[in-house]
């Protein structure tokens, strides 16, 4: 059973996120959307990462407690159409949640 998830704009501890796959420290190649909110979704053990696996691991790795996050529902994520990325998606998530910020998608 699922609980009702609150969605939206949100600051959320990094401590609670978790990285399906693992975490990695591998530092890659600064993207343009570094300063993005990460996608995840509330569970009942903290926030799945959904997208947003570099910024979250380099917050991480610099010891910041805090990560902007849009916070997504269970119907939300019904609509994501690939288990990689999924850049329309992704830009649909923004509009919906968080439209101050214009989605860049992964490129440099």
């Amino acid at each position: 059973m699922t609980t009702a998830t609150e969605t939206g704009l949100f600051n959320i501890h990094t401590e609670d996120i978790q990285f399906p796959g693992g975490f990695s420290d591998e530092v890659t190649a600064l993207q343009s959307n570094k300063g993005m909110p990460v996608i995840v979704l509330e569970t009942e053990d903290g926030y799945r990462l959904i997208d947003g696996w570099g910024r979250v691991s380099g917050l991480l790795n610099a010891g910041a407690e805090l990560a902007q996050a849009i916070c997504i529902s269970e119907e939300d994520f019904a609509e994501r159409t690939t288990t990689g990325d999924d850049e329309e998606w992704n830009a649909a998530m923004y509009a919906r949640y968080a439209p101050q910020y214009t989605y860049a998608g992964t490129t440099n």
